[in-house]
């Protein structure tokens, strides 16, 4: 206070402050304004007291004036013992003037007048104009100018206080007046200049400057307070919805994550200038939930978050809408990540967005053109910049360790055929690689047909066998002519052929494969029956073997991604077994293993609909019929020469090599 402001000092939000100062100021002349409370002794007791002191003096004055035995001078003495000292030589000497006979007129007024001042109150600093009061109420009355005298002189000496300050009950009645008085309340309006360069810092001034938060004496931990009290209810708000409404969605390391970004995003959006509000950065936020955890999960953290940063930033409801659809695209675009520039993409995207939001709530409400402009230009560059810093804090390794999540980024790169653990799978179990590769084309547009996960489906497909590395031998797509199984019973085959999922997980930990990978390396087979080998040992025990013990350990798949794996497993097995691959005979058989994965309870786990079944279905049978369609036979020709010395032959073979080109 007192110094000059070097530049103008601009609202970055808006707010309502109490002025303390002037707000103090009417408390104290409202208390001011409060009359002291009196206890008045006026009760019946009081009053006999002053008739029976009255009656006494008159009685005195009676009977000294009319004693015609004593002289002159011993009345005098007598009466000056008898009564008070507010009897006076002249008085006294009044009292033996008065004729006898008004004794009792006198006494009646006398009374009269005492009992109205006591009935009135009298205060210990009102007895010194008490005299002065007594004598003109006295004057007022039509009597000898002795009498006059007399009865003064008695209400003088039988008037004291009867008024008592009752302090507990005045200061009452003052600390009710202070908080009768309204706060005086000022109200700045975000982008209003507060204080412009060269103007002297007052005392409101600087109030203003505390309530924005731009001075500061001591750290701000009401703001701070506050700001962590608004970023709670949000989050509880938003926990409890996603609880009630996306139940599966909930996990501790997701509300952790989404807790800490909302965290970060939050404290931005309150220190970040306000020419630059449009650079919050929730759209961003927006973008790595919904690439971790799925558009609805997103959306329902965006709608949120957007509320409680309008909230912070002086319940500016546009600029949380503006926010909202900006974040909300951002979400959206985001929901299938296959490739890095998709994140660039998706970012650029939500800017445009943000800034057409942005431009029209600024002409909504009459800002210069200039900075409608600029504030859209900030919109574009958060989008940008969202996409950059999404794509590195889903790169980042120390995301996905400390929170335990897969990034589509992470899939990605986990995807890519120069794996060490793919390229191992082609070299040790080529028949295996090449079965994975099928899956992996038959999960993803499954995926792709219901909505669900195409990344992590695709990936779960290439590594959803690399259990087999550990024993290729034991299975069919990687035998020659020579078949183990011979050589050895059934229900040792069924040890072997089970335990892939379970040394599938082994390895898929060496390699630190991401979590859902794992999971559904675990489930791609659920707790079905190897059916084959259990028939082998029906055959071979007269029907006595148990059925447990040919199925799968489990679990059974969790989620769409995990079933839609398990089926695109068993489906394309099933199809690559067929002699003759016709349309028709593909689909019967993906009905087949569709219809046993289901009759056999293997889906109950998972929350794939018949609706999206059907759908997987059509897919997997689009994908094998074009995989498996027929192609023609060609006779051999006759070489001919001619035509430039090409034979009919090599004509059909460039043919047929177009055909199967296309």
């Amino acid at each position: 206070m007192g110094s000059i402001a070097s530049h103008d000092i601009v609202a970055q939000r808006n707010v309502v402050y109490i002025d303390q100062e002037k707000t103090k100021e009417l408390q104290d002349l409202a208390e001011q304004a409060v009359m002291p409370v009196y206890n008045k002794d006026f009760t019946p007791a009081r009053q006999n007291l002053v008739r029976t002191q009255i009656n006494n003096y008159y009685n005195l004055i009676e009977q000294v004036s009319l004693n015609g035995a004593l002289p002159y001078e011993e009345k005098i003495k007598r009466l000056k013992q008898g009564l008070p000292s507010s009897f006076n030589d002249d008085a006294i000497a009044a009292s033996l003037e008065v004729d006898p006979s008004t004794f009792t007129t006198l006494l009646s007024y006398t009374i009269d007048i005492a009992l109205q001042f006591l009935e009135a109150g009298i205060k210990e600093e009102d007895m010194s104009q008490l005299p002065l009061r007594i004598q003109e109420k006295v004057g007022a009355l039509g009597l000898p100018p002795e009498a006059k005298k007399v009865m003064a002189a008695v209400c003088e000496s039988v008037l004291t206080p009867n008024l008592t300050l009752d302090e507990k009950e005045t200061a009452y009645r003052k600390q009710l007046a202070r908080q009768g008085v309204d706060p005086v309340r000022v109200n700045v309006t975000k982008g209003e200049v507060v204080v412009k360069k060269g103007e002297l810092i007052t005392e409101d001034k600087l109030a203003a400057l505390k309530a924005l938060g731009v001075y500061r004496s001591t750290f701000p931990w009401s703001q701070l307070i506050s700001i962590v009290l608004v970023c709670l209810a949000v989050f509880l708000t938003w926990a409890a919805f996603s609880l009630y409404f996306l139940k599966d969605f909930l996990t501790p390391r997701r509300i952790l994550f989404a807790g800490l970004l909302f965290l970060f995003v939050t404290f931005l959006c309150h220190f970040m200038p306000l020419k630059l509000i449009f650079l919050t950065p929730l759209p961003f936020a927006g973008m790595v939930i919904s690439a971790l955890f799925g558009f609805p999960f997103a959306l329902v953290f965006v709608i949120f978050s957007s509320l409680g940063l309008g909230m912070i930033q002086g319940n500016d409801f546009l600029f949380a809408f503006a926010l909202f659809m900006g974040s909300a695209s951002a979400a959206y675009f985001s929901r299938q990540i296959l490739k890095t520039g998709d994140l660039l993409a998706s970012g650029l995207k939500s800017g445009l967005v943000l800034a057409f939001v942005a431009g029209a709530a600024g002409f909504y409400l009459g800002k210069e053109y200039l900075t409608v402009l600029e504030e859209m230009g900030w919109s574009l560059l958060n989008g940008g910049l969202s996409g950059i810093f999404a794509i590195f804090i889903l790169l980042l390794h120390a995301t996905q360790s400390w929170f335990r999540l897969t990034s589509p980024l992470h899939l990605l790169e986990i995807s890519n055929p120069n794996h060490p653990l793919l390229k191992r799978l082609l070299i040790e179990a080529p028949g295996t690689y090449h079965h994975s590769i099928m899956v992996a084309s038959l999960a993803e547009g499954a995926a792709s047909a219901i909505g669900a996960n195409i990344l992590l489906a695709r990936t779960a497909g290439y590594f959803h066998d690399v259990g087999k590395i550990a024993r290729p031998e034991y299975f069919v797509e990687n035998q020659g002519d020579f078949n183990i199984h011979n050589r050895i019973t059934p229900q040792l085959s069924t040890q072997v052929i089970v335990a892939h999922t379970r040394d599938g997980l082994d390895i898929a930990r060496n390699y630190s494969l991401p979590e859902p990978i794992m999971e559904i390396i675990a489930s791609h087979h659920g707790t079905t029956l190897a059916s084959y080998f259990y028939w082998q040992a029906q055959q071979e025990g007269d029907g006595k073997a148990a059925e447990e013990v040919f199925r799968y350990p489990g679990p059974k798949p969790e989620t769409k991604e995990a079933a839609i794996v398990m089926l695109a497993d068993g489906v394309e097995a099933a199809v690559r077994s067929l002699k003759e691959k016709t349309p028709e005979r593909i689909r019967n058989m993906v009905d087949k293993i569709v219809g046993e994965r289901v009759q056999d309870g293997q889906l109950a786990c998972s929350d794939l609909s018949f609706k999206e079944l059907e759908k997987v279905k059509v897919a997997f049978a689009r994908i094998l019929i074009a995989a498996y369609h027929l192609r023609p036979e060609y006779p051999e020709g006759k070489k001919e020469k001619g035509n430039g010395g090409h034979s009919k032959q090599s004509t059909s073979e460039n043919q047929a090599s177009e055909k199967t080109t296309n």
